[in-house]
């Protein structure tokens, strides 16, 4: 988590040794988000956000992660397709 989050700022704010483990040159999720590409980019960042979070607390369900848009996309697309193709097929006749 660290390495794509970059340290959990507010246990370094409260901490009194973080200096001793991290430099002034933390990256954040934010930051990196410049590396990504491609068409998934927003929604796997957004789900990446959703996941990585320092407090347990804070965290969804496995349950709430598989209804993420993210991992949605596929069979939404699908379902459109099904859809479309029925609607064709039903028009052609």
């Amino acid at each position: 988590m660290v390495s794509l989050m970059g340290p959990p700022a507010q246990f370094l704010r409260r901490s009194q040794k973080s200096n001793e483990y991290w430099d002034s040159q933390e990256q954040s999720l934010e930051m990196r988000e410049l590396r990504f590409s491609g068409e998934d980019r927003g929604l796997y960042l957004g789900f990446l956000r959703r996941v990585l979070r320092w407090l347990p607390e804070e965290r969804p369900t496995a349950e709430e992660l598989a209804y993420d848009d993210f991992l949605m996309q596929e069979i939404l697309s699908a379902r459109s397709l099904v859809q479309l193709v029925h609607k064709s097929f039903e028009s052609s006749k």
